[in-house]
């Protein structure tokens, strides 16, 4: 437990919440402290402050510890069953591989710190009430398959992500073997071995590789746990539950040179849980009695062509299974677990055109929000040192394209993107490849820069840029507000629409925005100043705004503002339009074609 005890007034506090909880549970238990040296003691020793044995009954030997961490009470008691109580109740609902019992489920119970002595004792009574219900009778078979990742896990040495969705058909797998681990990962599963090894490149794995195929099996029903741990008794538990699965695992087995991985799913509450098996290389014994060796094969069957069943069953019956927990890693997995839902994904590619501040965040923001799974990024500049502080991209990418090392950060969190980059300028792309951004279903255009903007409004309200939508981003300066223009379909109300004669944004925030232009030394250094943190608050904002238009054919305006409280006491003129309009918001204007306007009417 713990050594140097600093002497802050937190770590008072602390010591003086457990001793309470100590006086409060020995008013109803017997506690006995264990000694970090026993076998049953916890691990990761450092994080406790206390472990106690608890007597709950007056005779008989103690079930449980109780953990309080150094932390503790802002952090949940743990409780442990002994190893002797742990083999009683292999198997049971709740245990895990390290004897952790699982009581209250800390993501969804909050401990009271004014009260600890309560919340050890919660602890403690419902470990108690679970442990007596293991020994009232069997749970249910749904009650393991819900739980089924912690069972499994139990001899469990290795751990293993998959980019394959847990479905009800029977296919072969790709499977990468990490040597070693990568970031604890041995294996990799794939439905194809391409997207295997893009994803490895992509992440930057270093570990060496072996590559073999598998089979992905959905079984209906593998009973309670304690789960198989041998071929002998997986081959029983299929033969009685599953014999479907049972067939299509021999057929593949006697087809296929053992070790061979098994990448299996079951049903749970919440879908299909992942599981994974190898069969190891058979070791045959030959002989009787003192004379019993190993031996290469069996008599009758030329190495490895030994009936799966006769293997399974009895002659290799013995030989343990080596088991892996799965994760699964594929995108529409991912995304489901934020509000990114798969409806609000653009179907084809997204285009950001413009890998400046506003538009490397806006990439990362549609890749991250999962409205955008397939990138199309387009700059013909390279990352200075000035651009960092506000850039996606850090001082390890600078003098390297924008575009391409966007890609290449993008990629390292996200490495099942459709990504490519383009360092080049856009009209130059089209001008040689009138069609290549045409497959797109959104583009997004954050160049700051007027001229090209209006030459691609024209070309969209042409058609040719396809069919699908289009926004024109920018900022004002020191980031008091910014714009997007999304035009849903080539129709009256255009980017030309909201110009004035000079060329000026006519419903703009900053009655003239020209005059807060910076300029360093040297040629072509003139800038607008504003924040890498006010552009990560436009951005958010502004991606939840095109996942709400996504599949929209309105022509409509967006325009966040910035902190206009203080633009306001700085002196700076905003326009009247925005005299009611709060610090920190967004609001949606239709877009009113302009008579005189030569593109769109």
């Amino acid at each position: 437990m713990m050594d140097a005890q600093p002497n802050t007034m937190l770590e008072r506090e602390y010591r003086v919440a457990c001793k309470r909880a100590q006086e409060r549970l020995e008013s109803s238990y017997v506690l006995t402290a264990c000694d970090p040296s026993a076998a049953d003691f916890p691990q990761h020793a450092e994080r406790w402050r206390a472990v106690w044995y608890v007597q709950t009954a007056s005779d008989g030997l103690p079930e449980m510890l109780l953990a309080l961490s150094v932390t503790f009470p802002d952090e949940l008691p743990s409780v442990y069953l002994t190893i002797a109580c742990a083999k009683r109740h292999e198997g049971m609902l709740h245990l895990d591989n390290s004897r952790l019992l699982c009581t209250f489920d800390s993501t969804a119970a909050t401990p009271n710190a004014e009260v600890p002595g309560d919340v050890v004792l919660a602890v403690v009574e419902r470990a108690r009430a679970i442990l007596a219900d293991a020994s009232i009778g069997e749970p249910a078979v749904d009650d393991f398959a819900d739980e089924f990742k912690a069972y499994w896990g139990i001899e469990a040495p290795q751990e293993a992500l998959a980019l394959v969705r847990p479905g009800d058909r029977v296919k072969r797998v790709a499977v990468f073997e990490f040597f070693p681990a990568w970031n604890q990962t041995a294996i990799l599963f794939a439905d194809k071995a391409i997207a295997a090894e893009l994803w490895i490149k992509a992440v930057q794995c270093r570990s060496k590789l072996r590559r073999s195929s598998g089979l992905y099996v959905p079984i209906g029903n593998l009973g309670r746990a304690p789960y198989p741990s041998t071929n002998r008794e997986m081959f029983e538990r299929l033969k009685a539950l599953d014999p479907d699965a049972l067939r299509h695992i021999t057929h593949y087995l006697v087809n296929n040179e053992p070790p061979t991985w098994i990448l299996f799913s079951i049903p749970s509450l919440t879908g299909r849980a992942l599981g994974a098996w190898a069969h190891p290389q058979p070791k045959y014994l030959s002989g009787c009695g003192s004379d019993i060796r190993p031996t290469d094969g069996i008599s009758g069957f030329r190495m490895g062509k030994c009936p799966p069943h006769l293997e399974l069953n009895t002659l290799n019956g013995h030989a343990r299974l080596v088991r892996a927990t799965v994760t699964e890693v594929t995108s529409p997995r991912l995304i489901a677990r934020t509000q990114g839902q798969e409806r609000e994904r653009a179907a084809g590619f997204v285009n950001v055109v413009g890998c400046g501040s506003v538009g490397s965040f806006v990439a990362e923001s549609l890749v991250r929000s999962g409205l955008a799974s397939k990138l199309r990024l387009i700059d013909p500049q390279v990352l200075r040192p000035e651009n960092v502080q506000r850039h996606y991209c850090g001082m390890s990418d600078i003098n390297q394209a924008k575009a391409v090392a966007i890609r290449r950060q993008l990629l390292k969190h996200f490495p099942q993107l459709e990504c490519v980059a383009i360092n080049e300028n856009v009209l130059n792309v089209l001008r040689r490849s009138p069609k290549l951004l045409g497959d797109a279903s959104l583009s997004v255009f954050a160049l700051g820069e007027l001229a090209v903007e209006r030459r691609l409004n024209h070309l969209y309200q042409t058609g040719s840029l396809g069919e699908g939508a289009v926004c024109f981003v920018w900022v004002e300066p020191h980031l008091v507000g910014a714009h997007a223009v999304y035009l849903g379909h080539p129709t009256e109300g255009c980017l030309e629409c909201l110009l004035g004669s000079d060329l000026e944004y006519v419903p703009r925030i900053i009655e003239n925005p020209s005059q807060f232009s910076l300029r360093e030394a040297g040629c072509q250094s003139t800038y607008m100043p504003y924040g890498g943190t006010d552009v990560q608050d436009f951005v958010s904002t502004l991606t939840r705004f095109l996942r709400g238009m996504v599949g929209s054919r309105k022509n409509v305006r967006f325009t966040w503002f910035g902190d206009l409280d203080a633009a306001r006491n700085q002196g700076v003129a905003i326009s009247r339009l925005y005299d009611d309009q709060v610090s920190f918001t967004s609001q949606i204007y239709p877009i009113f074609a302009r008579q005189d306007c030569g593109v769109c009417l």
